[in-house]
């Protein structure tokens, strides 16, 4: 038979239930009046993370903000990865015009452009030359900081190199090797 638990595992469990419900307020809050993200102070800056992290942490759990479901608490952005460090990105938010590549202590911020034109090939070159449209839903960036190989573990969107946050991406898993770069051609009849 169990035994009832003890006034402190009680008092703790109250503790935890009151430490939770403290923390979705604060990821809920709206009751901070709303200023220039380039008039706030570092810690409101961390604040603002702090508060989208609990928000992402909702939306992967499953937790939604109306009562049919429909729709998530944060905006999840689409993400593929291409060889030579470009990634595109699909279903962008509205304002969002900078992206930033996380794996451990790297850090990578860039500046979205337009997503390549297919029918005109892969060029590094014209990627500056690209502006990003406001009213599209796509971009692109390639990235300095992580190679092909390399995975990504987080990526987020901003509205400006500093933030806010708006929306997330799923982690980026490293593409494996050329094997045609990488790995030494054997043809038959050559010694190995």
């Amino acid at each position: 038979m169990a035994t009832p638990p003890s006034v402190d595992a009680k008092q703790l469990l109250e503790q935890l239930v009151a430490l939770t419900g403290a923390v979705k307020q604060l990821a809920e809050r709206t009751d901070v009046p709303v200023r220039p993200f380039a008039d706030t102070t570092e810690a409101d800056r961390i604040r603002q993370r702090v508060a989208f992290g609990y928000q992402v942490l909702g939306t992967l759990s499953g937790r939604v903000s109306s009562a049919s479901g429909g729709e998530f608490d944060v905006p999840l952005v689409g993400v593929r990865r291409h060889r030579g460090r470009r990634i595109d990105f699909f279903r962008l938010p509205r304002g969002v015009d900078w992206v930033e590549l996380r794996s451990g202590t790297k850090v990578e911020v860039l500046q979205i452009c337009e997503a390549p034109d297919p029918a005109q090939g892969d060029d590094p070159a014209a990627d500056a030359e690209r502006p990003r449209n406001a009213d599209s839903d796509r971009g692109s960036v390639r990235s300095k900081d992580f190679a092909d190989t390399e995975p990504i573990g987080s990526v987020l969107f901003l509205r400006a190199r500093r933030g806010p946050l708006v929306a997330f991406g799923p982690r980026l898993l490293a593409m494996p090797p050329d094997r045609d770069v990488h790995q030494p051609r054997v043809t038959q009849g050559e010694p190995s």
